[in-house]
């Protein structure tokens, strides 16, 4: 089996590290020690998956959008990309929440779908309430 890493140096080599960064997600004093500049500085990336997934990083970090469109090419979102960089120079680009790990899976206390009796064969279903 190939590795995310391994897949994205296989696939785009010249934007490898760069993806590759961006899917780790940054920690708050990440973000204090340069990431945060280096996010708002991959908006206007020539390369749309880069852009994406920094837009997709900044979105989860502060909740703002600040009406960036990752889609369009960084010359169309001048203003966009000045009010993320507005941000940036205010230290605003933290998290209003820290992020939290997921839970552990915990199996449902409810009986399994197949012990809940079903209607037999030619028995019509109840009519669903309007």
């Amino acid at each position: 089996m190939i590795g995310v890493k391994a897949a994205v140096e296989r696939l785009r080599p010249a934007e490898a590290k760069d993806l590759y960064r961006l899917l780790w997600g940054y920690s708050q004093e990440q973000l204090e020690r340069g990431g945060a500049a280096q996010l708002v500085k991959f908006l206007e990336h020539e390369q749309i998956d880069v852009r994406v997934l920094a837009y997709a990083n900044l979105l989860a970090i502060t909740g703002a959008g600040e009406l960036y469109r990752p889609e369009r090419l960084p010359a169309q979102q001048r203003a966009a990309i000045q009010n993320w960089k507005e941000r940036q120079a205010k230290g605003t680009i933290a998290y209003k929440l820290p992020p939290t790990p997921l839970e552990n899976y915990k199996p449902l206390a409810n009986p399994a779908a197949t012990e809940i009796p079903l209607p037999g064969r030619g028995v019509p279903a109840a009519p669903l309430a309007p």
